[in-house]
């Protein structure tokens, strides 16, 4: 079974073309909504913010997954237990020579009709075999404020 190395959300990732290595910026932890005075509070399902950002997951095999193939998914949940978006499946299979899996998925957009915590949440299953289930997951604040 491969180990997690790394989840984590981010406004980019940067991969050196030399290295092959990544690098993080602008790690995400809280996401901050300006409401206009007067305005309503956003409602279920119908305010999402513009926002170019990634979910940048590392993996490393173990000897013994020579053959294993796995999938992963990221869903954004409410403290309700509410999904507020999943990722498509991502397949990953090792390839020879390699010690390290990375996967990137790219996301445009943010959910904002929950404030307070959500959780980002990795999703793993071995390539066939039923239900998946959470194998890492990160807290996102997100903060209402008034623009006076």
């Amino acid at each position: 079974m491969p180990k997690l190395l790394a989840y984590i959300p981010c406004e980019n990732v940067l991969i050196d073309e030399f290295t092959k290595n990544a690098s993080i910026t602008a790690v995400i932890s809280e996401i901050g909504i300006k409401i206009p005075q007067g305005f309503p509070v956003p409602s279920k399902g119908t305010f999402i913010i513009a926002m170019q950002w990634n979910i940048f997951s590392l993996w490393e095999w173990e000897e013994i997954d020579s053959n294993l193939e796995f999938e992963t998914k990221s869903q954004l949940v409410a403290q309700s237990g509410e999904v507020l978006f999943e990722t498509n499946i991502t397949e990953s299979k090792k390839e020879p020579h390699k010690n390290f899996q990375r996967n990137i998925d790219r996301i445009t957009g943010f959910p904002i009709w929950v404030s307070g915590r959500v959780e980002l949440r990795l999703m793993f299953r071995v390539k066939g075999s039923g239900e998946f289930l959470q194998r890492a997951s990160y807290p996102i604040l997100v903060i209402y404020g008034n623009v006076q």
